[in-house]
């Protein structure tokens, strides 16, 4: 057994994993954690203490290890608050919650109009953490005086480890991006923002390239933190243009490199551009779409109605017509839905628990394709496709995604692909060039296993949003 040079803290939304490597990046050893979340209705929620202590809990375990370097990666689209000295004034509000899109009606009338505006539009939408932080500020408007006058900070998940490890400010460039609140082309604040939200003029994060990241703690120097998207890109070495990688995670994730080019003014309706990597001389940009909850509702399957067997559940996707499960559990970005919907079309006599369970993996297989519709319609098919996160275990499914997009796949073995990435790019930084071995399963198509037309989906989607609606203003 080689000796352990570098680890990769995965920090997702449903476990931590810390995973241990060799010098050449074969798994010595992975261990791994829930996280748990409190899910009432729209509330998605974590409590920062909690997550905290397993950090520093694994981050100690590494170190008795022999550990030196490691990368952390982490979930987007959060938001925390807390004091100078780093103690809590917030829960931990994850991507999945969706209580801004409920109270978005509650924002200044200006910043409701720029968010129907292309370019600066996606700033104002119900995910970007600026309107999370709003919408959170409006329930608790004490906090704001203290983020105006910094002597607390408000940012995503990965500032307020980072700061909880070093007492400094410091977050992941391209997790930023996302925010709402920076600018992906030039990483500086987009005031603006603050000023049509009516947000207190908060204190902004350092954002040191991925060569420049170094916070030594608890024995160890933390050489990366990222986002997990980007991590996986990263670990799956698909950041040259034309490279594509979907995410079968807790949420479906599809990340499109487009090189060193920005993706342009007029992106297409739920798509955002995104940083998958940036260094002090270099840049890669991209396309991002999601279907937030996505995997969240397959997984709740598996758990609740199959036992927790994957096994089970493989068996019962099959290729007889299922009845329409639209499984947005949360809402969607592409399509753009504000509200969690979710719905079973067509039931009939006959149809038992696998049949629903086989609609709902043709389901997301359907609207997966919807978003990479999209993507592949304005920027051109990919050069190749990398698809990895824990639902690749249904390999039933894997042949949908192939299917329902219409091209080859190639499924990734490894399932440390997101804790890989954080340590290459650990490594990387301290000079360490080296490639990981990564076995792929490949997926070609078959058109005979397409039952449901994407567009059916959104439509059926939409249009009980529309009722949805009409209850809730009768």
């Amino acid at each position: 057994m080689k000796e352990p040079k570098v680890a990769g803290l995965d920090i997702g939304t449903s476990k931590i994993s810390l995973v241990i490597y060799d010098d050449g990046f074969n798994v010595i050893d992975e261990i791994t954690v829930p996280n748990e979340t409190d899910l009432v209705g729209p509330v998605a929620e974590q409590n920062p203490d909690v997550l905290l202590a397993k950090v520093k809990g694994l981050m100690d375990k590494a170190v008795k290890e022999g550990v030196k370097i490691i990368g952390i990666a982490t979930y987007r689209g959060s938001l925390v608050i807390w004091d100078k000295s780093g103690g809590k004034l917030s829960p931990i509000i994850t991507w999945m919650d969706y209580r801004s899109a409920i109270n978005y009606s509650k924002l200044p009338l200006k910043a409701r109009f720029a968010g129907k505006l292309p370019v600066i539009g996606s700033a104002f939408s119900p995910e970007s953490m600026a309107v999370k932080l709003k919408t959170y500020l409006i329930e608790n408007p004490k906090l704001s005086e203290l983020l105006e006058k910094k002597n607390g900070f408000a940012w995503n998940v990965d500032g307020y480890i980072a700061y909880s490890l070093s007492g400094k400010f410091i977050a992941d460039p391209s997790t930023s991006a996302l925010t709402g609140l920076i600018n992906p082309r030039t990483l500086k604040p987009l005031n603006i923002v603050l000023k049509l939200l009516e947000l207190p003029s908060i204190a902004f994060p350092l954002m040191p390239g991925y060569d420049e990241m170094n916070i030594e703690t608890m024995g160890l120097e933390v050489r990366s933190l990222l986002g997990d998207q980007q991590a996986a890109s990263i670990g799956l070495q698909c950041l040259e243009k034309g490279c594509m990688k979907i995410g079968l995670g807790t949420g479906f994730f599809i990340d499109y490199s487009l090189g060193s080019e920005f993706p342009g003014t007029f992106l297409p309706e739920g798509l955002l551009p995104i940083i998958l990597y940036v260094n002090t001389t270099k840049r890669v940009m991209g396309v991002e779409g999601y279907l937030t909850g996505m995997g969240k509702s397959v997984e709740w399957f598996v758990e609740n109605l199959f036992g927790g067997s994957y096994n089970s559940m493989d068996n019962s996707i099959n290729n007889t017509s299922p009845p329409i499960v639209i499984p947005y559990l949360w809402g969607g970005r592409t399509p753009r839905l504000h509200k969690g919907v979710s719905g079973i079309i067509g039931l009939e006599p006959g149809y038992n628990i696998e049949s629903i369970a086989n609609g709902l993996a043709h389901g997301v297989s359907a609207a997966l394709s919807y978003v990479y519709n999209k993507i592949t319609a304005k920027y051109g098919s990919p050069s190749k496709i990398f698809v990895m996160g824990g639902l690749t275990r249904l390999n039933k499914l894997n042949e949908l995604v192939a299917s329902y997009l219409n091209t080859k796949i190639l499924v990734s073995k490894r399932r440390d692909v997101t804790a890989l990435g954080a340590a290459l790019q650990a490594a990387e930084s301290r000079g360490w060039h080296l490639t990981p071995d990564i076995e792929f399963v490949e997926m070609d198509p078959n058109p005979d296993l397409v039952t449901v037309n994407p567009q059916t989906i959104v439509r059926w989607a939409r249009m009980i949003q529309s009722k949805t609606r009409i209850r809730e203003e009768v």
